[in-house]
């Protein structure tokens, strides 16, 4: 009995495995994988798991891995829920899903803005949904569209003042990076930036 979290990305993998310790002293059994490496699963499956997918691409991508997942979750009677990345991303992912529309639109709310907080509450609602918890989950805290790093809040008020006439460059990354705290690959073009004598102004965004 327990939750499968299948993946696309590497910012959805780094946030799950650095909360899997706080969500197993929840009681939830949980894990996280590529959707790529759902067949090593398939044997070990049962009507009391639930299924869930992330996937980001529509179909084009893992398409094929995703029907694969909705042929096994029918024929074993297990919820599967579907997503896409977002909302208004291809809603064709959605109709893989096996679990009731409501129940998914429920889980992508939380995963808008998939922060470390919004996924310990979306396994809490999951669990007590299927798993017959009652750990009383909370709905989705929601974060800002766009912004920046604390430490760079005052950079664009500084350039006034800064008489060097120094280069700003903008660095743009989709804020999964900034709410799953996997900030490495950013933190190393920043440190390019400011390498070569120009000021980095970091700002995440929901989409690009």
């Amino acid at each position: 009995m327990a939750i499968y979290f299948f993946v696309s990305v590497s910012s959805d993998y780094h946030l799950f495995s650095e909360n899997i310790d706080k969500i197993k002293t929840l009681g939830i059994e949980a894990e996280v994988n590529y959707i790529s490496d759902f067949p090593q699963f398939e044997s070990t499956l049962n009507s009391k798991d639930v299924l869930v997918s992330r996937n980001f691409g529509g179909l084009s991508f893992q398409g094929e891995m995703l029907t694969r997942i909705n042929s096994i979750a029918k024929k074993n009677r297990i919820p599967f829920l579907c997503l896409p990345g977002f909302k208004n991303d291809d809603p064709s992912v959605l109709s893989l899903s096996t679990a009731p529309l409501e129940v998914c639109n429920q889980l992508l709310s939380y995963y808008e803005s998939f922060s470390s907080q919004n996924l310990r509450e979306s396994l809490k609602y999951l669990s007590d949904l299927y798993l017959g918890t009652s750990l009383r989950w909370m709905e989705p805290e929601i974060y800002p569209e766009f912004g920046t790093l604390s430490e760079y809040e005052n950079t664009l008020a500084n350039l006034k003042s800064d008489k060097s006439k120094k280069k700003v460059i903008a660095i743009l990354f989709y804020r999964s990076h900034f709410l799953a705290n996997d900030f490495e690959p950013i933190q190393t073009i920043i440190n390019a930036v400011e390498k070569s004598g120009s000021i980095a102004l970091p700002i995440f965004c929901s989409m690009m």
